[in-house]
């Protein structure tokens, strides 16, 4: 699987190496469905700034988009982790459906 990361926000590479871990694990979790990941971190504000990323992931089909904004990094990526998870567990389930749909039919 390839991760590729644009960072806009100049955010520490802890979270950077954070964020390439939990999608590795994800990917590892549900059988490598994965193809790539392309994640946008950007910063917005001066005094109070919040963050947003954008998380395109690539699967058979179409391609997943996450969009969220939080103002930590900490709280975005807490975000993040559960709703790429979750948005990957519907796509093995309704293509599970649909594959099962198909061998009973033969």
């Amino acid at each position: 699987m390839r991760i590729q990361v644009q960072n806009h926000a100049e955010v520490s590479n802890k979270y950077v190496r954070f964020i390439k871990w939990r999608l590795h694990r994800i990917n590892q979790k549900f059988a490598h469905k994965l193809l790539y990941a392309d994640i946008y971190i950007g910063k917005e504000g001066g005094n109070d700034p919040s963050f947003n990323a954008v998380i395109k992931m690539g699967i058979k089909g179409h391609d997943l988009l996450i969009s969220k904004k939080a103002k930590s990094v900490e709280q975005l990526w807490k975000r993040c982790s559960s709703i790429v998870e979750r948005q990957v567990r519907k796509w093995k389930e309704k293509n599970q459906i649909k594959f099962k749909s198909l061998t009973t039919q033969n």
